[in-house]
């Protein structure tokens, strides 16, 4: 069978509220980002704002800021699951590549953790590298056409995990079950936690097996950012209707 993907041009942000039928103007930032995708007067495009997703028509261009006419809120199907991705630190592209394809698949918060063989090297200062690392999911959630946009929070020992993670699924080779048989223990949120380069220790595992559900992805062995985006994706698939 052969799949189609389109390729759309990516939504648009406004960050306040919309009025059917009131005409409002982008921020510096976004009419810039506007003008790089050389849209034109009548052309409709869509915008989300804190209250919805909008589908609007560009109406003019005035001081070097683009302003846009409101059509029709877009009416976006309520979620069917809250993810939330606990993952081992892992070298910054491949950190930063989590945030993306995790807020394209779905996640709806970022929690990195420590684990026993995580590198240390790899730790980043998240309060330092915010505002990238925010950017980096904002620019996401506009080219996926995510009507929200996911959090990211301040790093926790692997040990913690479990004094407030809902429902936490440990993936991992040991002990598990593949994902797809599981889908009856996938509740309206899970924590979907994923492990270093090198796996979790045999003390952790210990310590997680009456604590958490066992899965796996599948027979191969993934990379921690391959393992992050294909859990989410899963899980989305698993609760979509």
């Amino acid at each position: 069978m052969l799949l189609l993907y389109n390729i759309l041009m990516a939504q648009f942000y406004y960050a306040y509220d919309i009025a059917l039928g009131k005409e409002f103007f982008f921020s510096e930032k976004e009419s810039a980002h506007l003008k790089v995708f050389r849209v034109k007067k009548g052309e409709k495009i869509k915008v989300f704002s804190p209250l919805g997703r909008y589908e609007v028509s560009i109406k003019d261009f005035k001081g070097g800021l683009v302003s846009a006419l409101p059509l029709r809120k877009i009416e976006d199907p309520p979620k069917q699951v809250k993810i939330n991705l606990f993952f081992s630190f892992v070298e910054k592209s491949a950190f930063e590549e989590i945030l993306r394809k995790g807020t394209e698949t779905g996640c709806d918060s970022f929690i990195p953790i420590i684990c026993e063989f995580t590198q240390k090297n790899h730790i980043l200062d998240i309060k330092e590298k915010r505002e990238r690392f925010e950017e980096i999911i904002f620019s996401s959630v506009k080219q996926c056409e995510r009507p929200d946009i996911p959090s990211l929070l301040e790093p926790v020992e692997f040990k913690e995990i479990f004094s407030f993670a809902v429902n936490p699924f440990i993936f991992s080779k040991e002990n598990s079950k593949n994902i797809c048989l599981l889908s009856d223990k996938i509740s309206k949120e899970i924590s979907a936690v994923i492990g270093p380069e090198g796996g979790f220790s045999p003390s952790e595992l210990s310590y997680a097996e009456n604590k958490a559900v066992f899965a796996s992805l599948g027979p191969n062995i993934l990379r921690t950012q391959t393992a992050a985006a294909a859990a989410c994706a899963l899980i989305s698939a698993l609760k979509s209707k």
